[in-house]
């Protein structure tokens, strides 16, 4: 899914993905709500917060990015640039 945004990663991931947590609104409307994960080698899954926006695309980049935060923040992955 996004492991291209993981070179500089300090440990290996075994697998990442998202999960649609929620539809809601409208057709003509609706609201995605979506969480990016990652299962890390050791085993352990790490998950963003959950993120919300107007197409599944823009809730999948957003719960990335924050997944990627949280990553960096515990010294998994380095800092983007």
């Amino acid at each position: 899914m996004f492991c291209g945004a993981f070179h500089e990663a300090v440990v290996t991931l075994e697998h990442d993905g998202y999960e649609l947590r929620e539809r809601r609104g409208p057709i003509h409307q609706p609201v995605f709500v979506v969480v990016a994960w990652a299962l890390l080698a050791a085993g352990s899954r790490v998950a963003a917060e959950p993120c919300e926006a107007s197409s599944k695309k823009d809730a999948e980049h957003a719960s990335a990015d924050r997944l990627l935060s949280r990553l960096a923040d515990e010294g998994v992955v380095g800092r983007r640039g």
